[in-house]
């Protein structure tokens, strides 16, 4: 049996991390394990060599022309067998070759977090779904009220898995000014970053001595993001460095004293599985995908609200003047992430599920609708009518609300 995992392209950001946990964790688990990528898109270094993926070049620009559908579906069908398992992470381009596979190809669609096309790919073809997976609770709540009843049981729950670090964080003592870290995508709707430059405002305010450690990219937000630093005078608090290797992440994060995720919302980020497993305390937005789990009983992290810049203040300058606090809470982080979302257990629930779906035929064949040379991307797919005519930024900016 193998294993094809279908891609877009892959960034230097958790998605990417967590396509390559995903294929070490099933290899691990011995399956066959093969990605396939809609276009060559890799900003992953080390990626191609140590994975070797395959491609399918098309021309992808929102959606896709018939030709395109059918090299990805060619590529697929000729690739598996009866029983094999096709898994994507929930791209509507791949979502859109779904009719046209082989009625022999099992498919299993990961979701990480909850937006329109998510919800739509969902709905739109999920009686030829075998497994959906969830992320966290709060993203499978979200997403069983948009299935029909019948395929409600299809839906599991699966955290996303790190590796464990095996030089943990062990000197708690902070240093002057604090070494406050970020990584992650750069950008304000859904990571909150707008946030961050309010929050050292405020710590200078109360004499707390702070230093914010950007890794990550700017998501077309460079510009704004060094307009609302100098609009609260912290430059000289904030230092950027540069995108990350993976393999890097926890070198790098073993030499800081807090990790901060202000998000806005998310699915359960990889970078705050990653900060755990570390051993850094972590401050941390109270939201639905981080809430399911983590508890603020489990003293785990120290969690606070997503919209109240002195939360943010308060919890920061409670680990600077409570001494031994850091490392209570970083200690307990790292027992509770190995806990939930250890390499080992992600890749036996996986290989589990996977063994189960190409066993099943829990799942209905759907006829195409047209022909490839006829093919319009699927109404099914496409965003709602008026949210056709929102600009992008409104649209994402809406998504905060759903």
């Amino acid at each position: 049996m193998k294993v094809i995992l279908g891609f877009n392209e892959l960034k230097n950001d958790g998605m990417g991390s967590a396509a390559v946990t995903l294929i070490k964790a099933l290899r691990t688990q011995g399956l066959t394990v093969i990605p396939v990528h809609a276009w060559h898109e890799i900003d992953l270094p080390g990626y191609e060599e140590s994975y070797d993926p395959q491609f399918v070049d098309g021309n992808f620009e929102y959606g896709i022309d018939g030709q395109t559908l059918k090299r990805m579906t060619d590529h697929i069908n000729d690739l598996a067998n009866d029983g094999d398992v096709f898994l994507h992470f929930g791209s509507p381009n791949w979502g859109a070759c779904i009719p046209y596979f082989k009625p022999g190809i099992r498919i299993i669609t990961a979701v990480h977090s909850i937006n329109p096309s998510t919800l739509k790919l969902g709905r739109a073809f999920a009686e030829r779904v075998s497994a959906f997976v969830c992320i966290s609770e709060g993203v499978r709540q979200r997403f069983v009220r948009k299935l029909k009843k019948n395929d409600i049981q299809k839906v599991h729950l699966i955290a996303n898995a790190v590796d464990d670090a095996d030089s943990p964080k062990t000197q708690y003592a902070l240093k002057n000014p604090i070494q406050i870290l970020f990584i992650g995508r750069i950008e304000n709707t859904s990571k909150g970053c707008g946030k961050l430059p309010k929050i050292l405002m405020e710590l200078r305010k109360r004499n707390v001595p702070v230093r914010l450690n950007l890794y990550g990219y700017f998501h077309n937000w460079e510009d704004q993001w060094w307009k609302t630093v100098d609009r609260y005078n912290v430059r000289n608090m904030v230092e950027y460095h540069g995108e990350v290797k993976h393999e890097e992440i926890y070198d790098i994060m073993r030499e800081y004293d807090i990790f901060i995720a202000p998000s806005n919302f998310e699915g359960f980020p990889l970078s705050i599985s990653e900060a755990m497993m570390m051993g850094l305390p972590c401050v941390i937005s109270r939201i639905e995908g981080v809430t399911d789990w983590i508890s603020e009983n489990g003293n785990s992290a120290l969690l606070v609200s997503k919209t109240n810049i002195q939360e943010f203040a308060d919890a920061i300058e409670k680990l600077y003047r409570t001494p031994g606090l850091a490392q209570k809470i970083g200690e307990a982080a790292r027992k509770r992430i190995k806990e939930l979302a250890s390499f080992k257990s992600h890749g036996e629930k996986y290989a589990h599920l996977i063994e189960q779906v190409s066993k099943s035929d829990r799942y209905q064949i759907i006829k195409p609708k047209c022909t490839f040379d006829d093919y319009r991307y699927p109404e099914e797919l496409k965003p709602w009518g008026p949210a056709r005519l929102l600009p992008v930024w409104l649209k994402t900016y809406l998504r905060r609300f759903m």
